[in-house]
């Protein structure tokens, strides 16, 4: 895929993937494939898309790799990379009005807004995300 670099994306140190879901289906997406890194930056696509599955082939994952988000209809998220985290949350979903988001990540939601929790930010080594 054009302009998708994952090898270069990941290099750059300390990377989080993993899988998450919202309560905006079933009539629009609400299951995505994260890619965040420790300079901060992103990459969300829904779970069937093709740059989804580039990916996870250019992880070397695509054969291996058990999602366990894919009947949740509740915001959930779960890390897949790093394995010594897998499992674990790694977004804080909050209202963007409640004013209390220490990092936010936009992911294109309606109404809602995902900030990394304090598990993604120590991982990452980073203090903040506002993108």
């Amino acid at each position: 895929m054009k302009g998708l670099n994952i090898k270069k994306f990941v290099n750059t140190g300390s990377y989080i993937l993993g899988e998450y879901t919202t309560g905006n289906g079933p009539f629009s997406e609400d299951y995505f494939l994260a890619l965040i890194n420790n300079r901060g930056e992103t990459m969300s696509f829904p779970v069937g898309s093709k740059e989804a599955k580039f990916i996870l082939e250019q992880l070397d994952l695509s054969e291996n790799l058990s999602l366990r988000l894919n009947n949740s209809v509740e915001n959930s998220s779960r890390i897949i990379l790093p394995v010594t985290l897998e499992g674990e949350s790694f977004l804080d979903f909050s209202l963007v009005n409640q004013g209390l988001i220490k990092s936010i990540l936009n992911f294109g939601l309606q109404e809602e807004r995902l900030g990394l929790n304090e598990v993604a930010l120590n991982y990452l080594e980073l203090k903040s995300l506002c993108l």
